[in-house]
């Protein structure tokens, strides 16, 4: 007898998208999955005529389809604006997707495929393939750290909490699952259990939303990877994830860049939500599988991690002198092994020349 489709709800967040959020609509529109669907797209208080673009959109090709469009009356963030749809949305699977991407016709469809033969997942993630803002298709990426598309395994599958513990504490060099929450699919019961991604101590923070949530999943440890391009992720200048990061002295480089106080910010809101969630996990054991030692020890490394977050934020302050004053002083201690210092030593003249041009 064959299985019944799953429900899927696809959540759209928008910000000032004008320019791409038709095509990542009609992308969620044209699916080719027979099984219930609903599209909720979630304006977060967009200045550009995004809002415009949604409503002719949904008129043009949302006939017959459940579709919902909510305008979120003041900013949010991205997490903000996630929590908003996911509280809107009514199947056994939510996507999370974004205003600037465009889906595969068979997303849906391998979600589903996915969830027959993992029927305890609680997440799912997949692959994507780079494009640029004028749709200019670039390389694949893999669900899988440490792998490139074409030698990624066809599937990782975490059952259990040290498995979960090790994929996102444990040696870089192992094979883990990325949290790039563009290809994540989420069963709703994680919603359920855990609520809005913002509440509590940490409801004002702009956090990455794919972060937490990956998390929260994780300390239910049921995750399944799949080799499956679901999706064009957008890269463009007004996205946290602008730099595609290359081997070799230029990914150094654009490593450097990447690592601006605006990214450190996000990043320490989120590492703050982990925070948030290892205790409430403690005392509520519902949420997670993991024991308490484990937990604890997560606690002590996403602490380290933290204190990070805020040294680099005070790097970024500095001025560019300052910074290669820092840098040339702590070579013998940080990175010693592999000699970054020694490659990012240009980058760094380069940009004390550029300073003392400026004055």
């Amino acid at each position: 007898m064959k299985k019944k489709s799953v429900g899927i709800s696809m959540v759209i967040t928008c910000y000032n998208r004008a320019q791409f959020i038709k095509e990542s609509i009609i992308s969620c529109i044209k699916q080719e999955y027979d099984g219930p669907k609903q599209i909720i797209i979630v304006d977060d208080a967009s200045t550009d005529n995004s809002v415009e673009v949604i409503e002719e959109t949904i008129h043009k090709f949302g006939d017959g389809q459940d579709i919902e469009l909510i305008r979120l009356p003041e900013n949010r963030g991205v997490a903000g604006a996630t929590d908003a749809g996911w509280a809107k949305s009514k199947h056994e699977w939510i996507l999370i997707v974004d205003g600037d991407d465009i889906q595969d016709p068979l997303r849906c469809y391998y979600v589903n495929e996915v969830v027959q033969a993992f029927p305890s997942a609680i997440q799912l993630a997949f692959c994507l393939q780079y494009i640029n803002e004028f749709g200019k298709k670039g390389h694949y990426s893999s669900y899988a750290a440490g792998y490139d598309f074409e030698t990624s395994p066809e599937q990782i599958i975490i059952d259990s909490p040290q498995k979960s513990y090790n994929n996102w504490f444990g040696e870089l060099n192992q094979p883990r699952l990325k949290c790039v929450g563009a290809t994540l699919a989420f069963s709703r019961k994680l919603y359920d259990l855990w609520g809005s991604i913002c509440q509590g101590e940490t409801k004002d923070l702009r956090v990455e939303q794919d972060f937490v949530l990956g998390f929260r999943a994780a300390l239910l440890s049921n995750i399944v990877g799949k080799k499956r391009v679901v999706l064009q992720y957008r890269i463009h200048s007004q996205n946290l994830s602008n730099i595609i990061r290359s081997d070799g002295f230029r990914g150094v480089i654009e490593s450097e860049l990447f690592q601006d106080t605006r990214y450190q910010a996000f990043r320490a809101a989120s590492l703050q939500c982990m925070l948030r969630d290892i205790r409430w996990a403690k005392e509520r054991r519902e949420l997670t599988n993991w024991p308490i030692e484990m937990l604890e020890k997560a606690e002590i490394t996403i602490r380290q991690e933290l204190a990070g977050c805020e040294m680099r934020d005070k790097w970024w302050q500095c001025n560019w002198f300052e910074r290669l004053r820092r840098a040339l002083y702590y070579r013998n201690k940080v990175h010693k092994k592999d000699k970054v210092w020694i490659r990012l030593l240009p980058f760094r003249l380069f940009c004390l020349l550029k300073y003392l041009r400026k004055r």
